[in-house]
């Protein structure tokens, strides 16, 4: 493989099963927007080997812009064998890890995954890490008209008093008015309006609560979904571009974090800290209600867009431990609706631009990196930095 270029950017951490066609576009996107240059991806033990096949080809098609992705194996940056062979099914009973809350594999593999990922990112010199899942989407949380200053989640999840969270709107209300604006239509110098400079020009907690904003599968017109997209790009393809309806009111009431490790002592990025996604460094990001989630939408510098996404990246996840398919794709759109009918957002759309300038401004090799890989590495994609 050629050299790989170095560049300033955010560092990732995804727990990734079955999840190649969604993560093409989640790398894809984050490369361009924060930007992303190093990305730790645990791969979950239930992958199929054609599922690990077509992550590595992923791995392989960025290294030469300059994007590192390493891969964990086999829970192998779990340090307790008990805990291990207890994620690994090896071990019965309940988990030895006496911290967690219940015996849920699936967030003791989180919390342990991150917590690692967190300190191989400080030994790599990474300053922001963004912990998240292949279907959010890290953004600028613009002001929209639609928000309801009324709307306290408080009551539900026991944050902290109205008083107070009045005080943090009015203190987020003058950096949410003066974001700035990706769109590079109106202006070209937008492409320079990278997440990870506006931090860097800026003096935010080392940890920060990012809340989800949920969009369904109601379509908008093919005049609306291609809008301002090359027309060698198929927007259809892409959950950033495809599905523009989201919940009828923006809440808080799920989040999950972004810290910056160089300000963090390697001493708090343990599992002990972990208290389940949202909350990766207790100490650090400190208490957050009665169930460990959410963060106040209007008090918010940035937010996640979370995509339902299609039925055909949905039931990839052939291996998902949530039992019937079809049934568990339709109960998440009624946990999260209703959607918009008459609105769509469109705060993402120009990030398909930025993608095409950091690959040379050459449309066939962004759509190259945009295409999900192949099954076989007779078919695997060749894609070379312009």
């Amino acid at each position: 493989m050629p050299k790989r270029p170095k560049f300033k950017g955010f560092g990732g951490c995804l727990l990734v099963l079955e999840d190649s066609i969604r993560l093409t576009e989640w790398i894809a996107y984050h490369y361009a927007m924060l930007p992303l240059s190093r990305l730790t991806i645990a791969l979950d033990p239930k992958n199929s080997p054609t599922s690990i096949q077509k992550i590595v080809e992923l791995q392989e098609r960025w290294y030469p812009f300059g994007l590192d992705i390493q891969l964990w194996y086999n829970d192998s940056y779990v340090e307790r064998q008990d805990i291990r062979e207890w994620l690994l099914g090896l071990r019965g009973g309940r988990n030895p890890q006496t911290t967690i809350k219940g015996p849920d594999h699936h967030d003791e593999r989180q919390c342990q995954f991150w917590s690692a990922c967190m300190r191989d990112h400080k030994i790599n010199g990474q300053s922001w890490v963004y912990l998240s899942d292949s279907d959010e989407y890290l953004t600028y949380n613009y002001v929209h008209q639609d928000e309801n200053a009324s709307r306290y989640e408080d009551i539900l999840l026991g944050w902290k008093p109205k008083e107070k969270m009045d005080e943090e709107r009015a203190l987020a209300m003058p950096f949410r008015q003066t974001l700035p604006s990706i769109d590079i239509s109106k202006n070209k110098d937008n492409i320079n309006n990278k997440i990870l400079t506006y931090l860097d020009n800026q003096t935010f907690p080392a940890c920060m609560r990012v809340p989800c904003l949920y969009f369904g599968i109601d379509e908008s017109t093919d005049e609306e979904i291609q809008r301002d997209i090359p027309a060698e790009i198929d927007a259809r393809k892409f959950s950033t571009l495809r599905y523009r309806k989201y919940q009828a009111r923006r809440p808080g009431d799920f989040s999950k974090a972004m810290v910056d490790v160089s300000r963090i002592n390697m001493e708090y990025l343990v599992r002990n800290q972990c208290h389940y996604q949202p909350n990766p460094v207790y100490d650090v990001c400190g208490y957050n209600g009665l169930y460990e989630s959410g963060t106040d939408y209007m008090s918010s510098i940035f937010r996640l867009n979370h995509y339902h996404g299609s039925w055909e990246a949905f039931e990839e996840r052939s291996s998902d431990f949530r039992g019937d398919r079809a049934a568990f794709y339709q109960k998440r759109l009624g946990l999260y609706g209703p959607f918009t009918t008459d609105l769509g957002d469109d705060d993402l759309r120009p990030w398909i631009h930025h993608l095409i300038h950091r690959v040379g401004g050459n449309i066939e090799t962004a759509k190259a990196l945009l295409t999900p890989p192949n099954k076989t590495d007779e078919n695997s994609s060749n894609v070379e930095p312009q």
